[in-house]
């Protein structure tokens, strides 16, 4: 007989964004410039929101020191 335990992984931490669109805006405005600031504030790996609350997605982003890994 095998037991099976489930242990859920702590969640990467979310950018900081605008209220309606989260980080939408600052990724079409400047590609680069939210991935280093989100390295700088919350570590390695993060997760940025995109879109209205309820209605938009989140992407999950690995950063690097020698750049993004998209």
């Amino acid at each position: 007989m095998f037991v099976t335990t489930t242990r859920s992984a702590p969640r990467a931490p979310v950018v900081a964004g605008g209220p309606l669109l989260g980080s939408l805006a600052d990724l079409l405005r400047d590609p680069l410039a939210p991935y280093l600031r989100a390295r700088r504030e919350c570590g390695d790996v993060v997760r940025f929101r995109l879109g209205p609350p309820g209605l938009g997605r989140e992407i999950h982003r690995s950063c690097r020191a020698g750049g993004p890994v998209l």
